[in-house]
């Protein structure tokens, strides 16, 4: 029944394409397109992107490498086709669900002393509201949120096998959760409030959480040695503390009934911040009362404490650049907060007609908001409606639309993310290539140059410039952008070269 909850509400995405981040993990990103050059990312910066280039993602550079090698297994097991890919998410999601359950169970079991017949009832609920949660849907309807289900099932199965007293199947999950993202380090100290909190007279606590700090530590020191260590806040105290009430009020409120269809949640002008951190007052000030009746209530206060410790990321959210939050990164949190909100309303009678009302309210609203991913355009065109300062949004549009044959769309997407960032060379670029193609060549040449300008390596806009200035019979403007564009291109296609060097030029 669970697994079916997980599954049905998002079937849909068994017929949709992969859609941005996950199209270029799947099909292009050379860090994964072998075994071979997954391993040259335990030790290599440039290797370790993992489906986005990690100045993307501001301060805060991927170091992934056993999500990379298995990425890097299954596009050579899957191929680029998505129904396969999002079949393995869709598994991969009833599996989290199912174990949840379990865990779920076991824990009001032996720590709430529930008798087993309203341990399991109140854990179905639990794990039945968790399974067709909206708010963290996107992990499973995106591809992209691959590594988000992996280290989820991760951190189920080694709170499961905390509590079975199985230190090496323990050891091996925390050992190699840090190593799919760089998150999976906070399980560590997650297992030992475990210890301390939920079943504190055991023997052996060493053995268990022991294994689990060392490959923290492991991971915390080769990602030192090849990406980098993981910057502290930079943000001042005060403006830090109303950026994380924010955060958090905004991660109850998508958990609870997520806003629009896509999850676009671009970052926050700085004087927006404390009205919205006032809506996280209330919120933090509950977190905290019931954290300090943890002896009292020490099951629903972990529960609590589990699904903050995973937002904890997210609290320097100016690392992340662009984006103030997104849907994927919620479904750990909700592995916490979602089967305490199951268990309480398992209690009474009414609460449990409730909550079998919620599961079909939320199993509607995920489906529903499951429909936009059919389609790049459709789903990016989602994306500039609900964030439409956006410029990322409008400039993915775009490539969205040359790919469907609109260039006249395709350029008025590129002007709408040009209208938001200026300096935007790619949309620069773009723009001048439907504009080449319809015939409008000074306005294309026009283009390239501000794409230039704004970036001197942007190698295609380079070569492009050299294509307008050798189709106008201006051979020395011609071969003067080829050459800088053989100076900063990381690859030249082998047609390219062979064209440059008819023209008498070679790397």
């Amino acid at each position: 029944m669970v697994a079916a909850a997980a599954v049905l509400p998002l079937a849909a995405s068994l017929r949709h394409p992969l859609l941005w981040d996950a199209a270029f993990m799947v099909r292009d990103d050379p860090a994964t397109a072998d075994l071979a050059a997954a391993l040259r990312a335990l030790d290599e910066p440039a290797a370790a992107s993992l489906g986005i280039a990690s100045d993307r993602v501001g301060q805060l550079p991927y170091y992934r490498p056993l999500l990379g090698l298995l990425v890097a297994s299954l596009r050579g097991l899957l191929g680029a086709a998505p129904a396969p890919w999002h079949a393995l998410s869709l598994a991969l999601h009833a599996a989290v669900a199912v174990v949840l359950l379990g865990v779920t169970r076991e824990l009001l079991r032996r720590v709430d002393g529930e008798e087993p017949r309203a341990a399991a009832r109140a854990a179905l609920l639990g794990a039945l509201l968790f399974a067709v949660a909206p708010g963290k849907a996107e992990a499973a309807a995106w591809v992209y949120g691959l590594g988000n289900l992996v280290l989820a099932l991760l951190a189920l199965l080694a709170l499961r096998a905390w509590l079975a007293d199985r230190p090496l199947a323990l050891a091996l999950l925390a050992g190699a959760a840090p190593f799919v993202r760089e998150e999976g380090v906070l399980l560590a100290p997650l297992l030992l409030l475990a210890e301390v909190g939920l079943l504190p007279g055991r023997p052996g606590r060493l053995r268990r959480t022991g294994p689990a700090f060392a490959a923290a530590v492991a991971y915390l020191l080769l990602r030192a040695r090849v990406v980098g260590g993981v910057p502290l806040p930079e943000a001042p105290p005060l403006a830090l503390l109303a950026q994380d009430l924010a955060l958090l009020a905004e991660s109850a409120r998508v958990l609870a009934w997520p806003p629009g269809r896509v999850g676009a949640y671009p970052a926050r002008p700085p004087d927006a911040l404390p009205a919205l951190a006032l809506a996280g007052l209330p919120l933090a000030a509950g977190l905290a009362w019931v954290l300090g009746r943890w002896r009292r209530a020490p099951l629903p206060a972990f529960a609590l404490a589990w699904g903050l410790a995973w937002l904890l990321p997210w609290f320097d959210a100016g690392r992340f650049g662009e984006w103030r939050l997104t849907e994927k990164a919620l479904l750990l949190p909700a592995t916490g907060w979602v089967p305490l909100l199951g268990a309480a309303l398992a209690r009474r009678r009414a609460g449990r007609v409730l909550a079998l009302a919620l599961v079909a309210l939320w199993g509607a609203r995920t489906a529903a908001r499951t429909a936009p991913r059919s389609s790049p355009t459709r789903f990016f065109e989602a994306v500039t409606a609900e964030a439409p300062d956006l410029a990322t949004g409008w400039y993915m549009l775009g490539l969205a639309r040359v790919e469907a044959g609109d260039l006249d769309g395709a350029a008025r997407a590129f002007q709408a993310a040009l209208e938001r960032e200026p300096a935007h060379s790619l949309a620069w670029n773009n723009l001048g290539n439907c504009r080449w193609a319809q015939g409008r060549r000074a306005e294309a040449e026009a283009a390239w140059t501000r794409a230039v300008a704004a970036d001197p390596a942007n190698a295609p806009a380079l070569y492009n410039l050299g294509m307008a200035a050798e189709a106008r019979g201006d051979l020395a403007a011609a071969r003067a952008r080829y050459a800088r564009y053989l100076a900063v291109a990381p690859e030249v296609p082998p047609g390219v070269a062979a064209h440059l060097a008819a023209l008498g030029l070679r790397r």
